[in-house]
């Protein structure tokens, strides 16, 4: 690499951690990043287009600062053209900003830049964010939706429970009462006496969780676990690998070796468990072990995929090999998410439905009974 480049580079890891950063209560919104993605999946579709009609870097940048909305990418934009007309290359500019251009991402462009083929590397890019956009979306709804009323139940259940049932208990002083409203009753009072304990138990997992993933080991622990969620950590692993395979692919058909391929990739995943399975897969590679083997070593992937890197290492196919294997894991995650929406909300409402229905039938079996006797007969 060039020095020049070199202290380029050294500068823009510098600038990236004082340049544009967004606010505090910016990086608390759960949906900044999902906004942030949709905006580069834009960025880069504008920019693929117009590099592809042959419209040079600068004047592109220019034409899609006029039609770009969000502010931050607008300042990044207009920033990354002075940056350019300076002589800075485009991936340097763009390294400043690691929160919404990859490493990765900067690589590629990097490649482009230099081969000249940068319309060719960013529609590849735009396809490989648009099928991360649909996939992440699948995702996203098979989680949500179950996380968001496992929460709305709680609170629900709790404030049954220790504002409204107790009440009854005044109204039944003096007559008999079923069993059930009994039982129901006692968790109410115990929910009552409890309930500082039980928020101060969630609130301290919270606290323990957030902390741990500030540390390397406390991150690779709850990312281990993250994966043995039943059904939802098999589509956590799945949706990594097919990450990790486009990526590969995306960067594999830009003329770079396999193994480092694979290193670069590699940096990008999040789950950093996957992360030292991969890490330890580059490393047999490199020792000679053949891929098929390297992978099926780590027990990470099933037999059926296991075949098709086998087949492909084979062939010498190996950007097919796992254009295929995403392919057959997204179909597994649309697939798993669909089983979802068909039987966990169903569940869900029946559960939550049960529940309020023996809370109010056990409540109001006794009031029935107290109406009756307090009623005069004719």
């Amino acid at each position: 690499m060039p020095k020049d480049s070199e202290n380029q580079i050294a500068i823009a890891e510098q600038e990236k951690k004082e340049f544009s950063k967004p606010s505090f209560f910016s990086r608390l919104n759960p949906f900044r990043k999902k906004k942030e993605s949709n905006d580069l999946l834009e960025f880069t579709k504008n920019f693929a287009s117009l590099t592809k009609d042959g419209v040079p870097i600068i004047t592109s940048l220019e034409t899609i600062l006029t039609k770009v909305e969000n502010k931050r990418f607008k300042e990044i934009i207009s920033y990354s053209i002075k940056e350019v007309k300076a002589g800075i290359p485009l991936y340097v500019s763009l390294k400043k900003h690691s929160d919404i251009f990859s490493d990765l991402y900067c690589d590629l462009i990097k490649i482009g830049e230099e081969s000249g083929r940068l319309d060719q590397v960013l529609e590849r890019l735009s396809k490989q964010l648009e099928s991360y956009s649909v996939i992440d979306k699948c995702i996203f709804e098979a989680i949500e939706y179950p996380a968001r009323v496992s929460v709305y139940s709680f609170f629900e259940i709790v404030f049954l429970m220790v504002f409204v049932v107790p009440r009854f208990s005044i109204l039944y002083e003096g007559y008999k009462i079923p069993q059930i409203t009994k039982i129901v009753l006692q968790i109410a009072f115990w929910f009552q006496d409890n309930i500082i304990v039980i928020l101060s138990i969630i609130m301290a997992f919270l606290i323990v969780y957030f902390l741990s993933r500030l540390t390397k080991i406390g991150r690779y622990v709850t990312d281990y676990y993250k994966l043995k969620i039943p059904i939802f950590g098999i589509m956590l692993k799945k949706h990594s690998l097919i990450h990790y395979s486009r990526s590969l692919v995306t960067l594999f058909n830009s003329g770079i070796s396999f193994v480092s391929c694979m290193k670069k990739t590699n940096q990008t995943m999040k789950n950093t468990y996957l992360k030292k399975v991969l890490d330890d897969i580059v490393q047999d590679i490199e020792s000679g072990t053949p891929i098929a083997q390297a992978f099926e070593k780590t027990k990470i992937m099933p037999r059926k995929s296991m075949n098709i890197i086998e087949t492909g290492e084979e062939s010498g196919y190996i950007d097919e090999m796992f254009t295929e294997l995403a392919d057959n894991y997204e179909q597994d995650c649309t697939y798993l998410s669909r089983q979802i929406g068909i039987f966990v909300k169903p569940i869900y409402v029946v559960i939550m439905g049960t529940i309020c229905g023996i809370v109010v039938v056990s409540l109001l079996i006794p009031l029935v009974s107290i109406v009756k006797a307090v009623t005069p007969h004719p």
